[in-house]
């Protein structure tokens, strides 16, 4: 494995200013027929996949980009790689330009992955020298060393993105667009992105990102945008972007008090930690909710702790702990303290849950994402598992050292 010794970047910049970008639903126009009848915006067969987009990427930060399927936010990396033009605005991109926006982009499939890696490192902007002198670090970094000389349509998706991933970077970008594309790797080599984005970062390089995926944002972003229907619902810190866009998408929406729709017997409300996002190994992870509950019921109140890469780190509810909870109707105040938590340091989601004693049926679900930390660095889960355990060494009969919060 590749600890990238050479690894640089460089001060990109990104500047988008009320860019919107059109598309004609009906397909392609000829000449003659744009000539002779020319389009008025706003036309039936039209979508504005983007309207009045601005932001910035300064170098050394990563800017994420949020939304549900189909907000803009593929259109908008495209309109950054220049692989369409825009319709209205303007974009001004600053530095060598590394993108990965869709699995296998820029691969002959009929082509081995060493010729590959060749194609990709000069279309980035290497000379074949530079990519023949890191080609070993590109191999040793996307674990491929049996399948260089295979062609690349017998790979899978992580072994393409693997690579692409791999080339990218070793491209030293002054500017990196990454698109969804690191979903399809395992939990330890979408780690070790993240770290060498953070690296990237350090030596100057603007990041890009878009992602479904809440703690890979918060991981590696420090600013955000939401996207919806083309339009920034949001922008601001990554924080407080991904919390706003988790409670709409939990039908939180932050400040509003929405009534109970017809057959919906409960919901929770304005969902928060009570505390830092950010939490040391060791500390305690405290939560609030409001819940609002249309029947009067005894309700079984759950919480599930979930790593971003999908992996359940354990769950706990009133009913295995025997404990019976008030009966309540209407609206109410739940909070929720896990003391010492010891995760592994890794970005993570704590799900919230009302179940329906008789029948046993969740009634309302939201998430809240939080971050445990540690001044250890590269604690891979890979080796350490899901949590730190408590622990005391003795060495002939003498304590060796006693654990420390924050370990």
């Amino acid at each position: 494995m590749s600890d990238f010794p050479d690894l640089k970047g460089g001060s990109g910049s990104v500047s988008v200013e009320g860019v919107s970008k059109r598309y004609h639903l009906s397909g392609t126009r000829g000449l003659l027929r744009s000539l002779f009848f020319p389009r008025r915006d706003g036309g039936d067969d039209d979508l504005w996949a983007l309207q009045d987009v601005s932001f910035s990427v300064q170098p050394g930060e990563a800017f994420g980009i949020i939304g549900h399927n189909g907000a803009g936010k593929s259109t908008m990396l495209k309109l950054l790689a220049g692989i369409m033009p825009v319709t209205r605005g303007r974009i001004d991109l600053r530095g060598r330009l590394a993108c990965l926006i869709e699995v296998g982009a820029g691969f002959h499939p009929e082509l081995t992955g060493r010729e590959n890696a060749f194609l990709n490192g000069v279309i980035l902007g290497m000379t074949r020298r530079e990519v023949q002198q890191r080609l070993d670090s590109i191999v040793a970094f996307a674990e491929l060393e049996r399948f260089m000389d295979v062609p690349v349509k017998r790979y899978s998706s992580g072994m393409y993105m693997r690579l692409g991933f791999s080339v990218a970077v070793h491209a030293q970008p002054e500017v990196l667009l990454v698109d969804e594309v690191l979903a399809v790797g395992d939990q330890a080599f979408q780690h070790r992105c993240i770290d060498t984005i953070g690296r990237l970062r350090r030596e100057g390089t603007a990041v890009v990102l878009v992602s479904h995926s809440f703690f890979t944002v918060l991981g590696t972003c420090s600013r955000a945008m939401w996207l919806d229907h083309g339009r920034i619902r949001a922008m601001g810190s990554a924080e407080e972007v991904v919390k706003e866009y988790e409670n709409q998408v939990q039908g939180l929406e932050v400040g509003q008090d929405v009534q109970l729709e017809d057959g919906e017997i409960a919901r929770f409300r304005n969902a928060e930690l009570l505390g830092p996002q950010a939490l040391p190994v060791g500390a305690s992870l405290s939560v609030a909710v409001d819940i609002e509950l249309k029947e009067a019921m005894h309700p079984i109140l759950g919480f599930g702790l979930v790593r971003s890469d999908g992996t359940a780190c354990g769950a706990a509810n009133t009913r295995i702990q025997q404990v019976l909870v008030p009966e309540l109707s209407g609206r109410h105040r739940v909070e929720l303290e896990i003391p010492n938590l010891r995760l592994v340091p890794g970005a993570y989601r704590i799900l919230l849950e009302v179940t329906d004693p008789p029948q046993s049926m969740t009634l309302a679900r939201c998430g809240i994402p939080f971050q445990m930390t540690s001044p250890i660095p590269n604690l891979d889960p890979a080796c350490y598992g899901v949590f730190l355990p408590e622990h005391h060494w003795k060495v002939d009969g003498n304590p060796v050292q006693e654990p420390r919060v924050g370990f």
